[in-house]
């Protein structure tokens, strides 16, 4: 878009093929992104902001026309009448859209369509406008009229006399909207034949019009642009889900996060993120879109760790560059691969082994899954700070899962990180810190200071004396701990060894649960709190030194 990118649908749309999309309709993992009810809803009778006038010629100057959404697998059998294409003006005031032309056709004299908007017709900013390739076949399906239609003979694409037809701009494309599903191109053209914005899906001609990434929606999905995001990488700047035509998504609102919480000695705990990915992901949006996500969620400080495989140069520089400019938010670049995250990554690794690699860069942290990460490198052991579970493990009401308990049993000295963060989300990651810094949080989740939340600002963690979760304690004396709990709701709090729930207790609200209990040399301590409401927490474990015992747990999963 110029250019936009997208992801396949993913659980977040559970049952989406079997779904109706409407107008509107927000498919946006959280409520901050729905759309308000009032900017987009339609009525059968067409009146649409958008109104001609008798102006003949295009008032002011071109402004940042963007393409927001384009459907071009419809379902109207035969015709597909019900494909459309979105436009919204990212500009601070007013555009006509008469400087404007859109259309599938990419060079000029060819034989595709390109049609001309009508002069005189002003979007305000943030507005859009739907081009429907025939309003009856739109509205048969959305239940509302588009602002414009294209197609309009003959039986299989009736005339809407309530829909203005765009012209064909005869001296660019000779043909009409024709959007193959195996592959095509969106152009929006300015004056002078410009190209203001476009978009290629399929097997369309992306490196022609100098877009990266892949971008492909097959029905009932469409293409939407993520934030307004225009970067050139259709990856980074589109998302998959179901349509929701008149409607596009604002950059995030920015957030407020948690007052840090206050902990014994000067530390402070404060709760943010590991393990996201973007549009170079599995996630959605570019860099800077995800940073803006986590900030607007409320979070001390975020990881992206997209996949190493697909980071060019070109968009490890755009990762660089946001996370310098993000504001509120302490950002962390990182990079995923097989088996290995790696964390606080300041330069793109050159080929061979990821394990050496990080062998010999001691400063980024090392992360990776629970379930058989020993398995990849005879350097897993001495690298990983951190595995990786699913805060809905930790809520079970046995183990945390047998590979922890193996892992801490074997003396693993290990915390706990979740398997990734995405805005859809509640998980968050708890750290203890004295102060909130690069250096101090990446020293907190190698030393395994953490804990493990689905409540974004619940607080657990155990101390013994000077000595945190993540720590280790003699075996020689009963232990004194203290299970520090920060929330206003009750909980029943928990403290475990390994996969065993040694004793347990409930509390109304914020506590600091002491007890006094006798150790077994080499085992892993850590507390579990579990709400009324389903939200869970764990804290990292304080080891006991001495010998280990034999590996022993049973687990529900």
């Amino acid at each position: 878009m110029t250019a936009p990118g997208a992801r396949c649908p993913t659980a977040a749309t559970p049952g989406a093929e079997d779904t109706a999309p409407s107008p509107g309709h927000s498919n946006c993992a959280d409520e901050d992104c729905t759309p308000p009810t009032a900017t987009v809803t339609r009525t059968a009778t067409p009146t649409r902001t958008p109104t001609l006038t008798a102006t003949p010629t295009p008032q002011g100057t071109p402004g940042l026309l963007r393409l927001g959404e384009v459907l071009y697998d419809g379902t109207t059998p035969d015709t597909e009448g019900d494909e459309f294409i979105e436009l919204f003006n990212a500009d601070q005031g007013p555009l006509d859209l008469g400087f404007y032309r859109v259309g599938d056709e990419e060079t000029a004299g060819g034989g595709e369509g390109m049609y001309r908007l009508p002069a005189g017709v002003l979007l305000t900013p943030g507005q859009s406008i739907v081009i429907a390739k025939n309003a009856a076949a739109y509205r048969a399906r959305f239940a509302a009229w588009p602002d414009y239609e294209v197609r309009v003979s003959g039986a299989d694409y009736p005339d809407s006399p309530e829909v203005p037809n765009l012209a064909r701009d005869t001296d660019w494309g000779h043909g009409s909207w024709t959007l193959s599903n195996s592959g095509d191109e969106v152009l929006l053209l300015g004056p002078d034949d410009r190209v203001l914005d476009a978009l290629a899906f399929a097997d369309g001609d992306a490196a022609g019009l100098g877009l990266a990434g892949h971008a492909e929606a097959e029905q009932p999905y469409s293409l939407q642009r993520v934030g307004g995001a225009d970067s050139d990488d259709l990856d980074a700047d589109l998302r998959v889900a179901l349509p929701s035509p008149g409607w596009v998504e604002p950059w995030p609102t920015p957030g407020a996060a948690p007052t840090p919480w206050i902990l014994p000695g000067g530390w402070q705990g404060v709760w943010g993120g590991l393990l996201a990915q973007s549009g170079f992901g599995d996630g959605e949006g570019g860099p800077a879109y995800v940073l803006a996500r986590g900030q607007a969620a409320g979070l001390h400080f975020l990881a992206l760790n997209d996949p190493l495989a697909n980071l060019t140069a070109a968009r490890w520089q755009q990762t660089r560059d946001a996370a310098a400019g993000v504001q509120g938010l302490l950002p962390f670049i990182g990079l995923a691969a097989d088996g290995i995250d790696l964390t606080g990554v300041d330069q793109l690794p050159g080929a061979g082994d990821l394990w050496s690699w990080a062998a010999s860069h001691p400063a980024v942290l090392v992360s990776a899954a629970a379930a058989d990460w020993e398995a990849h490198s005879p350097l897993a052991a001495d690298l990983v700070s951190l595995l990786e579970a699913s805060p809905d493990d930790v809520g079970e009401a046995q183990a945390i899962t047998l590979a922890f308990a193996q892992a801490w049993t074997s003396g693993r000295r290990t915390g706990l990180a979740p398997l990734t963060w995405t805005s859809a989300e509640s998980w968050r990651l708890g750290v203890l810190v004295p102060e909130l810094g690069p250096t101090q949080v990446l020293d907190a989740l190698r030393s395994g200071r953490t804990w493990l939340t689905t409540d974004r600002d619940l607080g657990l963690i155990v101390q013994a004396g000077a000595q945190w979760s993540g720590g280790l304690i003699s075996s020689q004396a009963p232990a004194r701990l203290t299970v520090h709990y920060a929330d206003d709701e009750a909980a029943t709090l928990e403290l475990l060894d390994g996969g065993q729930v040694l004793t347990q207790t409930v509390v109304s609200g914020n506590a600091a649960w002491a007890l006094t209990l006798a150790v077994t040399p080499g085992s892993a301590l850590w507390a579990r709190a579990i709400q009324p409401d389903g939200d869970v927490a764990a804290a990292s474990p304080l080891f006991v030194e001495g010998p280990l015992p034999a590996p022993a747990c049973a687990s529900t999963r």
